[in-house]
Protein backbone atom coordinates (compact mmCIF):
# COMPACT_ATOMS: atom_id res chain seq x y z
CA UNK A 1 0.00 0.00 0.00
CA UNK A 2 1.67 3.05 -1.00
CA UNK A 3 1.10 6.80 1.22
CA UNK A 4 0.88 10.11 0.31
CA UNK A 5 2.49 12.05 2.37
CA UNK A 6 0.63 15.33 2.70
CA UNK A 7 1.65 18.50 4.91
CA UNK A 8 -0.19 19.56 7.61
CA UNK A 9 -1.02 23.14 6.12
CA UNK A 10 -2.65 21.53 2.67
CA UNK A 11 -6.39 20.33 3.21
CA UNK A 12 -7.31 16.64 2.97
CA UNK A 13 -8.89 17.47 0.10
CA UNK A 14 -6.22 19.20 -1.96
CA UNK A 15 -4.75 16.82 -5.00
CA UNK A 16 -0.56 15.90 -4.38
CA UNK A 17 2.15 18.13 -4.82
CA UNK A 18 3.84 17.93 -7.97
CA UNK A 19 6.93 16.67 -6.74
CA UNK A 20 7.69 13.60 -4.22
CA UNK A 21 7.50 14.84 -0.86
CA UNK A 22 11.47 14.51 1.34
CA UNK A 23 12.34 11.77 2.17
CA UNK A 24 10.87 9.47 -0.48
CA UNK A 25 12.49 7.98 -3.75
CA UNK A 26 10.31 8.03 -7.31
CA UNK A 27 9.68 5.01 -9.19
CA UNK A 28 11.90 7.14 -11.99
CA UNK A 29 14.70 7.33 -9.60
CA UNK A 30 14.98 3.74 -9.50
CA UNK A 31 14.82 3.26 -12.73
CA UNK A 32 18.22 5.57 -13.31
CA UNK A 33 19.44 3.17 -10.59
CA UNK A 34 19.12 0.06 -11.90
CA UNK A 35 20.84 1.29 -15.62
CA UNK A 36 24.01 3.02 -13.47
CA UNK A 37 24.20 -0.50 -11.88
CA UNK A 38 23.62 -2.67 -14.88
CA UNK A 39 26.17 -0.11 -17.34
CA UNK A 40 28.51 -1.13 -14.23
CA UNK A 41 28.17 -4.62 -14.10
CA UNK A 42 28.91 -4.94 -18.10
CA UNK A 43 31.97 -2.94 -17.42
CA UNK A 44 33.39 -4.72 -14.46
CA UNK A 45 33.01 -8.14 -17.21
CA UNK A 46 34.54 -6.63 -19.42
CA UNK A 47 37.55 -5.93 -17.10
CA UNK A 48 37.12 -9.28 -15.98
CA UNK A 49 37.24 -10.82 -19.16
CA UNK A 50 40.20 -8.97 -20.23
CA UNK A 51 42.01 -9.52 -16.99
CA UNK A 52 41.78 -13.43 -17.18
CA UNK A 53 42.36 -13.46 -20.96
CA UNK A 54 45.26 -11.93 -19.58
CA UNK A 55 46.23 -14.10 -16.92
CA UNK A 56 45.63 -16.76 -19.21
CA UNK A 57 48.63 -15.89 -21.52
CA UNK A 58 50.78 -15.53 -18.13
CA UNK A 59 49.37 -19.38 -17.40
CA UNK A 60 50.22 -20.63 -20.68
CA UNK A 61 53.64 -18.70 -20.73
CA UNK A 62 54.58 -20.80 -17.16
CA UNK A 63 53.57 -23.61 -18.31
CA UNK A 64 56.33 -23.15 -21.07
CA UNK A 65 58.78 -21.43 -19.67
CA UNK A 66 60.78 -19.68 -22.46
CA UNK A 67 64.64 -18.74 -21.80
CA UNK A 68 64.71 -15.26 -23.54
CA UNK A 69 67.96 -13.28 -23.84
CA UNK A 70 67.66 -9.33 -24.24
CA UNK A 71 70.94 -7.79 -25.39
CA UNK A 72 70.45 -4.40 -25.68
CA UNK A 73 72.96 -2.03 -28.13
CA UNK A 74 75.45 0.48 -25.78
CA UNK A 75 75.85 3.18 -28.33
CA UNK A 76 79.18 5.56 -27.51
CA UNK A 77 79.02 8.87 -27.52
CA UNK A 78 80.02 10.45 -30.36
CA UNK A 79 82.67 12.82 -29.69
CA UNK A 80 83.85 15.96 -31.75
CA UNK A 81 86.98 17.24 -31.64
CA UNK A 82 88.15 20.23 -33.56
CA UNK A 83 92.01 21.04 -33.95
CA UNK A 84 92.89 24.32 -35.38
CA UNK A 85 96.47 24.80 -36.71
CA UNK A 86 97.73 28.22 -36.20
CA UNK A 87 97.50 30.37 -39.68
CA UNK A 88 101.13 30.43 -41.15
CA UNK A 89 102.76 33.93 -41.36
CA UNK A 90 102.92 34.81 -44.80
CA UNK A 91 105.84 34.66 -46.82
CA UNK A 92 107.32 37.22 -49.42
CA UNK A 93 109.79 36.10 -52.14
CA UNK A 94 111.65 38.89 -54.39
CA UNK A 95 113.07 38.03 -56.93
CA UNK A 96 116.40 39.83 -58.34
CA UNK A 97 115.19 41.83 -61.62
CA UNK A 98 116.45 39.78 -64.94
CA UNK A 99 119.23 41.66 -66.91
CA UNK A 100 118.76 43.95 -69.29
CA UNK A 101 119.04 42.61 -72.90
CA UNK A 102 119.81 44.41 -75.91
CA UNK A 103 118.95 43.19 -78.91
CA UNK A 104 120.43 44.83 -82.92
CA UNK A 105 118.54 43.86 -85.85
CA UNK A 106 120.26 44.41 -89.14
CA UNK A 107 118.90 47.22 -90.90
CA UNK A 108 116.08 45.95 -93.18
CA UNK A 109 116.54 45.68 -96.66
CA UNK A 110 113.57 46.32 -99.23
CA UNK A 111 113.54 44.62 -102.54
CA UNK A 112 110.63 45.15 -105.00
CA UNK A 113 109.33 42.21 -106.71
CA UNK A 114 107.86 41.68 -109.79
CA UNK A 115 104.11 41.13 -108.44
CA UNK A 116 104.35 45.07 -106.06
CA UNK A 117 102.29 47.28 -107.05
CA UNK A 118 103.72 50.64 -107.61
CA UNK A 119 102.50 54.50 -106.63
CA UNK A 120 103.71 55.61 -109.91
CA UNK A 121 100.84 55.97 -112.79
CA UNK A 122 102.37 53.76 -115.22
CA UNK A 123 104.15 51.10 -112.50
CA UNK A 124 102.83 47.85 -111.93
CA UNK A 125 99.05 47.54 -110.63
CA UNK A 126 97.40 44.98 -108.20
CA UNK A 127 93.18 44.33 -108.38
CA UNK A 128 91.60 47.28 -107.67
CA UNK A 129 90.13 50.74 -108.75
CA UNK A 130 92.19 53.36 -109.94
CA UNK A 131 91.67 57.14 -110.86
CA UNK A 132 92.52 57.98 -114.74
CA UNK A 133 95.74 60.00 -114.98
CA UNK A 134 96.51 61.03 -111.52
CA UNK A 135 96.84 56.97 -110.12
CA UNK A 136 96.75 55.08 -113.49
CA UNK A 137 98.71 56.23 -116.86
CA UNK A 138 95.44 55.45 -119.96
CA UNK A 139 96.69 52.93 -122.22
CA UNK A 140 96.80 49.10 -122.97
CA UNK A 141 97.38 46.86 -118.93
CA UNK A 142 98.16 43.09 -119.24
CA UNK A 143 97.77 40.56 -116.31
CA UNK A 144 101.38 39.21 -115.94
CA UNK A 145 99.91 35.83 -114.42
CA UNK A 146 95.87 35.36 -114.76
CA UNK A 147 93.92 33.46 -112.69
CA UNK A 148 93.54 29.86 -113.66
CA UNK A 149 89.74 29.78 -112.94
CA UNK A 150 87.12 30.09 -115.09
CA UNK A 151 87.41 34.03 -115.29
CA UNK A 152 91.23 34.97 -116.17
CA UNK A 153 90.68 38.21 -115.39
CA UNK A 154 88.32 41.68 -115.29
CA UNK A 155 88.58 45.41 -115.56
CA UNK A 156 85.95 47.67 -115.46
CA UNK A 157 86.07 51.65 -117.24
CA UNK A 158 83.71 54.08 -115.43
CA UNK A 159 82.79 57.59 -116.32
CA UNK A 160 82.63 60.72 -113.18
CA UNK A 161 78.94 59.17 -112.11
CA UNK A 162 80.47 56.23 -111.30
CA UNK A 163 78.55 54.75 -114.49
CA UNK A 164 80.04 51.72 -116.18
CA UNK A 165 81.09 52.56 -119.61
CA UNK A 166 83.23 49.24 -120.71
CA UNK A 167 83.82 46.13 -119.18
CA UNK A 168 85.76 42.73 -120.50
CA UNK A 169 86.59 39.60 -118.86
CA UNK A 170 90.00 39.42 -120.73
CA UNK A 171 93.90 39.78 -119.36
CA UNK A 172 94.23 42.79 -121.69
CA UNK A 173 92.40 45.87 -120.53
CA UNK A 174 91.98 49.09 -122.96
CA UNK A 175 92.40 52.27 -120.33
CA UNK A 176 90.97 55.12 -122.42
CA UNK A 177 91.89 58.86 -121.34
CA UNK A 178 88.39 59.61 -121.50
CA UNK A 179 87.20 57.63 -118.57
CA UNK A 180 87.43 58.46 -114.79
CA UNK A 181 88.71 55.39 -113.23
CA UNK A 182 89.06 51.62 -114.28
CA UNK A 183 88.98 48.50 -111.84
CA UNK A 184 91.19 45.51 -112.28
CA UNK A 185 90.19 42.23 -110.88
CA UNK A 186 90.67 38.24 -111.02
CA UNK A 187 94.45 38.50 -111.99
CA UNK A 188 96.81 36.73 -109.29
CA UNK A 189 99.50 38.93 -109.97
CA UNK A 190 100.13 42.54 -111.30
CA UNK A 191 98.72 44.59 -114.41
CA UNK A 192 101.46 45.82 -116.49
CA UNK A 193 101.37 49.00 -118.86
CA UNK A 194 102.66 47.36 -122.15
CA UNK A 195 101.77 50.31 -124.83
Amino acid sequence: MSTVFVPPDLPTDSPPPPYPPLGKRPHRARGVLAICLTSLAVAGLIAVAFNVGGNRAETRAAENPVVTTVISRVTAPTVTSRITAPTPAPVTVTAPAPPAVTVTAPPATVTASANAASADPSGPKRNGSYLISSQITPGTWQCTSPDSGTIPGAWTIYDSSHTMVDIDLTTIASVPDSGYSVTFEWCKSTWTLIG
